[in-house]
């Protein structure tokens, strides 16, 4: 019987009957597998655009969570107040933002630490 490597792959992570499989447990450590990916000629291009496109959801989603009327960080200008205004905390906003979308406030630490530019 002929399988490709996808296919093994494929059936490996997608079928339940394999869960407990060896090769399927030698993928726990996935990471390296992706490095590999990304080294290698043919697929890294392809895995930088997956990985990428990956992330941007998941900061989308993460944006479209924190905005969320019900977590409360949903702005209306025009209905904001002075009252609202001086009653909000910068702190409680990172707080929960870091418990909300985790990622997201690693990425935006990230940016707010890079070094500056040098100017032309």
């Amino acid at each position: 019987m002929d399988i490709t490597a996808y296919t093994f792959l494929t059936l490996l992570l997608n079928e339940p009957t394999y869960n407990d499989h060896p090769c399927t447990k030698d993928l726990g450590n996935s990471t390296d597998l992706f490095a590999t990916f990304l080294k290698h000629p043919k697929s890294s291009n392809k895995t930088w655009t997956w990985a990428s496109n990956l992330i941007k959801q998941k900061y989308s989603q993460d944006i479209r969570d924190l905005t969320d009327i019900e977590n409360r960080w949903h702005f209306g200008a025009l209905k904001a107040s002075e009252k609202k205004l001086a009653n909000f905390c910068i702190k409680d906003m990172a707080e929960k933002m870091q418990k909300l979308a985790p990622e997201l406030w690693d990425l935006l630490g990230l940016m707010l630490t890079a070094p500056p530019r040098v100017q032309c």
